[in-house]
Parts: structure tokens; C-alpha cells; sequence
């Protein structure tokens, strides 16, 4: 296959863009603190990334797989009643925004509700929903791989991250 100059500046523009773009993402992982529910000392900040909580497709309705690791972190909550929490849902960098960030939104809420109902402070959690602004694989590096694994980058970018944004709750 034959590329011309301007073509192949494009694609080196392009690749040294994306090689940047995640190294920043690479340092920005590595310089970022996770917790998980077998930790007992939290830093602000600390995030927990999770898979587990899926969600009918367009929807903002839980899949039955779901309610086990929401109770685990219902218990988690109950065990460490100084921690308060954001609920982050986070997208793939497919759709529209504006419709994503409502779903995200909204889904980011319905687990608040789920631990609310299960007795959890209110004040403890907070709800949010993310566009497709803070992607774990970016779209440009996701359209350079094979179909299959295009379809696994996405489903990694759909997640939800606990952060602790408080450690002294009262």
C-alpha cells in the first residue's frame, strides 16, 4: 500500500499523538491511589475501579450479577462509617454525549438509591456520571485494533470508580 507524504505525516502526527496521550494516561494510573474492600487505611482520593456493576442496555436498571459486589460495598460502607464515597459511572466513547452523560448520570444515582435504601447515610455518597471524557483506552488508539478487541478496550472504558473523598465523616 502506497502512502503519499502528506498521508504518512498524518499518520505519524497522529501516532506520536496517541503515544503521548497515553503515557500521559500511564503516569496519571501510576500516580493514582486504588483501594479495595480488604484495605483498612484510605487516602482521599483513593479509587475503586469495578466491572461488577452492570446495567441493562440503555437503561439505569442493575443486571442481577450486580447486587453482589453493591452489597459488598454496602458492607464496606457499614464497616468504615468515616468514609463517603463519589460513585463515578463512566461510558465508552461511543453515542452522543448529551443522551450519555444523562444515562451515566442517572445510573450513577440509581446505585446512591440502591445503597441509600440499604440503610447508608445519604450524605455519605455522592452521584456521578461521566461522558466519555476520561477514557481508559482512547478512541483513537481503540479504531487501530482488530474488531474483537475493540469490543474488550470499549467494555474496559465502561465502568464505575468509587472515590473516597472523605476519610472523617461524622
Amino acid at each position: 500500500m502506497y502512502l503519499n507524504p502528506q498521508d504518512m505525516i498524518r499518520k505519524a502526527i497522529l501516532t506520536i499523538t496517541l503515544i503521548l496521550f497515553l503515557s500521559k494516561q500511564n503516569d496519571a494510573q501510576i500516580d493514582q491511589k486504588f483501594f479495595n474492600f480488604h484495605d483498612t487505611s484510605f487516602e482521599v482520593g483513593s479509587v475503586l475501579r469495578t466491572r461488577a456493576v452492570l446495567f441493562d442496555y440503555d437503561q439505569a436498571t442493575f443486571r442481577d450479577t450486580s447486587y453482589a459486589f453493591l452489597d459488598s460495598l454496602k458492607m464496606f460502607l457499614i464497616k468504615y462509617p468515616g468514609l463517603s464515597m463519589k460513585i463515578g459511572v463512566h461510558r465508552d466513547t461511543r453515542g452522543s454525549d448529551m443522551y450519555s452523560i444523562s444515562l451515566t448520570q442517572k445510573r450513577a444515582e440509581a446505585i446512591v438509591k440502591y445503597l441509600i435504601n440499604e440503610g447508608l447515610n445519604s450524605k455519605r455518597i455522592v452521584a456521578r456520571g461521566y461522558e466519555e471524557s476520561q477514557p481508559i483506552h482512547p478512541e483513537e488508539y481503540i479504531k487501530q485494533q482488530s474488531l474483537e478487541v475493540q469490543e474488550e478496550l470499549h467494555a474496559k472504558n465502561r465502568r464505575v470508580e468509587i472515590t473516597i473523598m472523605r476519610t472523617d465523616f461524622e
